[in-house]
């Protein structure tokens, strides 16, 4: 589950969205937060936190590691030669400081 800011709107559907507001909590005693109309539809915007994983694919061991570590990631190597898969895979988003796995051959 992504981590992140949370943010809500409601809508009907015969009007655009009458509020955005960024929301952390929900008010759980109620079981809904107290500004939400009672009516409409509720749309969360989840900002998709993390880093996220860049394709290592066609990159020495070294430029793969290089790589990762610029970006915050630690980089487990199995294999010499050019990365052919990873996991990971490209475009998948982690914590900082998670480890990508990445396979090398010739």
């Amino acid at each position: 589950m992504a981590k992140g800011k949370i943010a809500y709107r409601t809508q009907t559907s015969a009007s655009p969205p009458v509020q955005t507001r960024p929301s952390n909590s929900l008010n759980t005693d109620a079981g809904v937060h107290p500004e939400l109309p009672s009516t409409g539809t509720v749309v969360l915007d989840v900002e998709q936190g993390g880093i996220e994983v860049p394709s290592f694919a066609g990159k020495t061991v070294r430029g793969a590691i290089e790589s990762a570590q610029d970006i915050g990631l630690q980089l487990e190597a199995v294999g010499s030669g050019l990365a052919r898969q990873q996991s990971p895979p490209a475009g998948t988003h982690v914590a900082a400081g998670a480890r990508i796995t990445v396979q090398f051959g010739r």
